[in-house]
């Protein structure tokens, strides 16, 4: 059983709804090297990380599951993405970034809040 890993980036490509010649760019390449990386079973590593990139989907898992399947192996699944020669948990970096912009909006939001009580409470007290 092979993986058709060209027809599983042309899926993610409709669901995303992203033009060849938009993913081209994106990818480095031209449209004509799209359509034959479309039509392909396999891919050079640091180019499936960058199509991994551009389409916001991890192509590896399906190899892990390949590989967990045939070998009927139990592997820690970590949820692990190689990306520029490093690991990356679950979270990459723009989600952690994400994330703490989030953080900086709620403790600001906090702060507001808790300005706000300590000024009715002041209120109550003079009442």
């Amino acid at each position: 059983m092979k993986i058709a890993i060209g027809k599983i980036i042309q899926d993610r490509l409709k669901e995303v709804g992203l033009s060849k010649k938009e993913f081209a760019q994106r990818i480095n390449c031209s449209t004509q090297n799209v359509f034959s990386i479309l039509e392909r079973d396999s891919l050079d590593t640091q180019l499936l990380i960058d199509i991994s990139k551009a389409l916001d989907h991890n192509f590896f898992n399906y190899y892990y599951s390949f590989i967990k399947k045939e070998t009927n192996s139990n592997f820690n699944d970590q949820s692990v993405f190689l990306t520029d020669n490093r690991v990356v948990s679950k979270f990459e970096e723009r989600d952690i970034s994400k994330l703490n912009e989030e953080i900086q909006y709620l403790n600001l939001q906090i702060t507001y809040l808790t300005e706000i009580i300590n000024l009715l409470k002041e209120k109550l007290k003079n009442d």
